[in-house]
């Protein structure tokens, strides 16, 4: 996943091959930080602040669209970074594309709070077939989310984070919630679920920073509500989009 430290590095190679000359220093000096800060910014031991961002993003004289975009990397590197200080584990591209089945997250859950639980136990309480819920179990474990002993499953893993980027097997992973929140409104009584829905005009500039705080909330609700002691598993999903056609 791209960072946007990756981004200045790339700016400032480019800058660099232009003119060879041209030295840390002068890249500092050109975004307006200190050649001590952009020294350990490079080497990831400091991160720019909101505002600074937002400063370093005009000074690289790029498009407004291009602007937008490194803040919108910015937001996301951030909060990775954020979630690694929180002990979690940030899963791999290659981990994402194997599991992106919406059973494999809910099985993890499952045996998170239930060590020891058998396959046709998780079979029976998530409603899926004998087969998938096999086929999953083994790929978990091919993943080390899970080990198995005598035919119980059990789990070492701690938080872990499924970092936002663009990504096909993401996108079919939203798909399969999606489908399931849309039949769970007709299934499930109105005590056993909450589906709410706002929609509002905003500034296109401020998208990033909208993000940025629906990923506070959603580590926050996280934080405030995930148990050991669990009952049930249940699924948060936030929508955030755009909804009209032209630009105005």
């Amino acid at each position: 996943m791209i960072s946007y430290i990756d981004i200045l590095k790339f700016e400032y190679g480019s800058r660099k091959r232009q003119n060879r000359a041209y030295s840390e220093r002068a890249f500092a000096r050109d975004l307006g930080v200190s050649a001590s800060f952009l020294k350990a910014l490079f080497q990831e031991k400091k991160h720019l602040s909101e505002a600074r961002a937002k400063l370093v993003a005009k000074k690289l004289k790029i498009s407004q669209n291009e602007q937008q975009e490194f803040l919108r990397v910015f937001y996301r590197t951030v909060a990775s970074a954020s979630k690694k200080k929180e002990g979690k584990a940030i899963l791999k591209k290659d981990d994402i594309s194997a599991l992106s089945e919406w059973c494999c997250f809910v099985i993890v859950e499952l045996v998170k709070i239930k060590q020891g639980v058998t396959s046709q136990e998780i079979s029976a309480v998530i409603g899926i077939s004998p087969l998938k819920t096999k086929n999953t179990l083994k790929l978990l474990v091919e993943k080390n989310m899970l080990v198995v002993k005598e035919g119980r499953f059990f789990s070492h893993l701690g938080a872990y984070e499924v970092p936002s980027m663009p990504s096909e097997a993401i996108r079919g992973y939203h798909r399969q919630m999606l489908t399931l929140a849309i039949k769970s409104l007709e299934a499930q009584t109105f005590e056993n679920r909450d589906f709410r829905g706002l929609t509002l005009a905003i500034e296109k500039s401020r998208i990033g920073e909208a993000k940025k705080f629906l990923d506070k909330c959603v580590s926050e609700f996280e934080r405030r509500f995930s148990a050991k002691e669990a009952d049930a598993i249940y699924q948060l999903h936030t929508s955030f989009f755009k909804l009209n056609k032209k630009d105005f």
